[in-house]
Formats: structure tokens, sequence, C-alpha cells
């Protein structure tokens, strides 16, 4: 068996990226243009964060305050992204909660642990590439005593 997170898109719902009627076309021939001009997702990132990529972001990190100045606006994008009504779930008990508490790396740690109990197996043997590498090794850290062998292929 495996898991992978290529599953998540725009027909999942809730889905981890901006929805369509979000996003929008700015007027043209503007010198510069800043993020809120194409999208007002709550989740997008702030008008004038770094540029960010899945391993880099684009500031001097020895530069203390372009440091703080990005950190302070992903604090702002990560608090204004769980704050949306899009992330409130109503159970089947009626009771409501918010999706993002119940998701990340660590509960899917513990989506492994209860799927190995109901398979009885003894011990995990993990095998993560690239995300995988942070799900195996959270694995891992929660769980070692579960862990048989386990390889990390990736640079997370």
């Amino acid at each position: 068996w495996s898991i992978s997170q290529r599953g998540i898109g725009f027909a999942a719902s809730p889905s981890f990226e901006c929805e369509a009627k979000h996003m929008k076309l700015p007027e043209k021939n503007r010198k510069n243009y800043r993020i809120s001009d194409f999208t007002d997702c709550p989740c997008a990132l702030p008008d004038g964060t770094a540029l960010v990529g899945q391993s880099f972001v684009a500031i001097d990190p020895l530069n203390g305050s372009e440091v703080e100045n990005h950190l302070s606006k992903m604090t702002l994008r990560s608090r204004r992204c769980a704050a949306s009504p899009k992330w409130i779930l109503t159970g089947p008990r009626n009771k409501s909660f918010n999706f993002l508490e119940f998701s990340g790396t660590r509960m899917l740690a513990h989506d492994i642990e209860f799927f190995r109990t109901r398979v009885c197996a003894h011990k995990m043997h993990l095998n993560g590439a690239s995300y995988g590498t942070a799900v195996a090794a959270t694995y891992g850290n929660m769980f070692h005593q579960r862990v048989g062998k386990m390889v990390i292929n990736g640079n997370m």
C-alpha cells in the first residue's frame, strides 16, 4: 500500500488550492503588480511577501529584518487562511470543526499507525520520497517502536 498527497486539488473538498472564484486578471500594462491584483484568496501570500518555493525563500537569511518581515507575513497568511470559513466542516452529529486541526503530517502519521493496527502488522516498513520523507520521519519519531526499516529518499 502507499499514500500519495497528489490527490489533493480543486476537486477535493475542502481543497488546499485557492478556489477559482478568488482568481482575477489585473488591469494590463501596469508597471508593478501585487499578489492581491491576481487573487483575493484568504490563503494567498500577503502583498510584499518574498517569493517562496518548495525549498527556497527569496531573502537573505543573514539579514535579520528580512527574515523577521518574512516570518510576520507568513504568520499573517497562516492566521488569515486558518480563519477562512472554507475549513469549517460539520460532522455527522452536527458538531462543527476546523478541518485544519485534523490534517497535516502528524495526523497522517496517526492514520498510518491506525492502518498498521488494523492490518495486524507488528512493524511498519517505510519508504519516503519527496514529501514522504517528512511523513516517514514524523511517523518514525512518533512511533519509533513500530518502525522496522525506513528509507528516506529526498531533501525534505
